[in-house]
């Protein structure tokens, strides 16, 4: 028969629904696919189906200065059951002091997705790689920022306005570099005595914590290795809170971090819903 000349093979894996601890299921954030080239792994579909397994019914996307597979990733989202939150990183140039630090961006509605397209065009096409900040701050009308500790230190972050709704990225990110890892963590710190609210993000390159090699290998072909890192994967609540343990010292303190984190990606996410519209033709008028 046909199907014994073609036959499909299928990996076991992310069959049925799996059994969380916590049993907290809540969005993730932070996926990394392959359309960020040569730093970001897999199909949106394989993002897709294990957010399935993992009963996540949200999945969001933070590629570093690219907008490319965002409609792809609407597409594979909608047809899995899953909504989709937009967004991306950016790399952002502070001229007077040399600055360069990488900032997250959330799409909220149709004037934020403007936005982050003007914010697209200065990375690629004005200043081919990154955005300048007073630039960068003239546009967040419509989005919301993500600060994020691995990139950007605290003592830095004037002049961005804290008076606004302002997040901070509580990444659970553990790096090989023992000093590379204690700078973050001593910044991290930093952030978390501070008046900003935290929000459980964590950037995703891969599906599993044992593919880690998948991005040592495409950093090797770039010849732009990032910092490394083999804990940087599409993560659950039981994960997120295991190696947040790791972090915090009280059981209280841990608790009560973890479930503000949890409770400010829901309220992120409920208001952070736009979709790109399709099925309509827009040609230039003359």
């Amino acid at each position: 028969s046909p199907t014994l000349k073609n036959p499909e093979f299928n990996e076991l894996k992310y069959v049925g629904i799996s059994v969380s601890e916590t049993d907290i299921r809540v969005p993730f954030i932070g996926v990394h696919g392959s359309y960020e080239v040569l730093n970001g792994s897999r199909q949106y579909k394989d993002w897709c189906k294990k957010a399935n397994f993992l009963g996540i019914d949200k999945l969001g996307i933070l590629e570093k200065n690219t907008l490319a597979g965002t409609m792809k990733f609407q597409q594979e989202c909608i047809s899995n059951n899953i909504t989709p939150i937009l967004g991306a990183t950016y790399t952002i140039l502070r001229e007077k002091e040399d600055l360069k630090y990488d900032i997250k961006l959330i799409v909220r509605n149709k004037t934020g997705w403007e936005n982050i397209l003007k914010i697209n065009k200065e990375v690629n096409i004005v200043n081919k790689g990154y955005i300048l900040e007073n630039k960068l701050l003239s546009l967040l009308s419509g989005i919301l920022p993500i600060l994020d500790p691995k990139s950007l230190q605290y003592d830095s972050i004037f002049p961005i306005d804290l008076s606004k709704e302002m997040y901070y990225q509580l990444d659970t990110v553990k790096y090989e570099n023992n000093e590379r890892d204690k700078d973050y963590l001593i910044n991290l710190q930093k952030y978390y005595q501070s008046d900003l609210k935290p929000i459980f993000i964590t950037d995703a390159y891969y599906l599993d914590k044992e593919d880690a090699i998948a991005k040592d290998i495409l950093n090797e072909v770039s010849g732009v290795r990032e910092p490394e890192s083999h804990n940087q994967y599409f993560k659950d609540t039981d994960d997120y809170f295991m190696e947040l343990s790791e972090i915090f010292e009280g059981e209280e303190s841990l608790i009560s971090t973890f479930e503000v984190a949890i409770s400010n990606l829901l309220e992120v996410t409920q208001s952070c819903n736009f979709l790109i519209e399709k099925g309509k033709k827009h040609l230039p008028k003359y």
